[in-house]
């Protein structure tokens, strides 16, 4: 999966139009399962899907290593959301003002938001590890918004629906280890 990264990149790099398209086919789950975890809506989630795009497009020559792409995305989607958060707070701390509420905040802190995001970071870089094809099983077992069943799961991923649990039994085998040395606090 490396070298087919490493050569992805390279054809994105000399402009190649279905380089790119693979590549934010690739990348847009994590996109959109960063900003669903961190409850964005639907079109919050595509302003930052296409934050994150224009930065990639402006910056993926700096990339140092193909392999560190994934959390190259993570860190940027990361970074966009936590400014649709600032920028939200204090649009929020304005309106406040304004009215002249003084109502406790609700939900989740920042620092709260920050931590989950960076564990939720060291879970999709370790989902970034798994070969393709187990990737792509995780993502649609657990990340998928559709949720969908297992016939769809294999219809989509053209595999038998049989071989689904096991596959599933080693991936999540793989992330754990991969966790584990990341010291991901289970």
């Amino acid at each position: 999966m490396k070298k087919d990264l490493s050569e992805l990149i390279q054809r994105c790099l000399s402009n190649n139009d279905d380089a790119w398209h693979e590549l934010i086919d690739r990348i847009s789950p994590l996109i959109f399962s960063i900003c669903h975890k961190m409850n964005l809506s639907r079109d919050e989630s595509f302003d930052v899907f296409g934050q994150v795009c224009v930065r990639l497009v402006k910056s993926l020559g700096d990339l140092q290593s193909a392999d560190r792409i994934f959390s190259y995305v993570t860190s940027i989607t990361r970074n966009q959301v936590l400014s649709f958060f600032s920028k939200a707070i204090r649009q929020s701390r304005i309106i406040d003002e304004s009215s002249r509420q003084d109502t406790p905040p609700q939900g989740k802190t920042p620092e709260e938001l920050f931590a989950e995001m960076k564990r939720n970071e060291l879970l999709l870089e370790a989902l970034g590890t798994l070969p393709e094809h187990e990737h792509k099983l995780i993502f649609a077992l657990f990340l998928d918004p559709s949720e969908p069943t297992y016939e769809e799961i294999a219809q989509k991923l053209n595999i038998p629906i049989s071989s689904i649990g096991p596959t599933r039994g080693r991936a999540l085998r793989k992330l754990y280890r991969v966790l584990k040395r990341k010291n991901f606090e289970f």
